[in-house]
């Protein structure tokens, strides 16, 4: 009896590490739709002068989409004033937590301010539930009055538990 549940949990243990491999990694909201150039155009153009196709000036985004893990890297920079700043940091800090909530049970994060606590300078956050776990990171980076730096980097993986 013994070597027989032995050998049907073997046979179950390769089934599942057989089926984990065979599935597709689930790419999450959060992946799919934050930080792209026509989201951060969507956030920014209620708090810019400009129209909204001049707000983001340049950059590029490198991603790796593997089996078991999915990762983007967005360097962006945007013309944004000052003034307008904290006000397009909250708005992307809401979204990125609405949108991990609407795929992920768990959130743990921090925030970081500049020289005033309404002055969101980044956060970042690592989520799981669902079928996949991952780690969110925004810096902002001022480099005029009229200019800032904003970095995104998404990381998933499949959730192992």
């Amino acid at each position: 009896m013994l070597l027989l549940t032995t050998a049907v949990g073997a046979m179950v243990a390769v089934f599942v590490a057989y089926y984990r491999q065979s599935v597709p990694l689930v790419k999450s909201r959060l992946y799919e739709e934050f930080g792209t150039t026509e989201y951060l155009r969507a956030v920014g153009a209620p708090l810019h002068s400009r129209p909204p196709q001049l707000l983001v000036t340049n950059g590029t985004t490198h991603t790796h989409e593997g089996s078991d893990a999915n990762c983007r890297v967005s360097e962006r920079t945007l013309g944004l004033p000052r003034q307008s700043r904290p006000e397009f940091m909250r708005r992307l800090h809401q979204d990125a937590v609405g949108l991990i909530k609407t795929d992920h049970r768990s959130l743990v994060g921090e925030l970081r301010n500049g020289q005033t606590k309404d002055d969101l300078q980044g956060f970042t956050y690592r989520y799981r539930g669902g079928k996949t776990r991952g780690v969110l990171h925004v810096e902002r980076v001022d480099l005029s009055d009229e200019e800032m730096h904003l970095s995104i980097v998404i990381y998933e993986h499949a959730d192992e538990r």
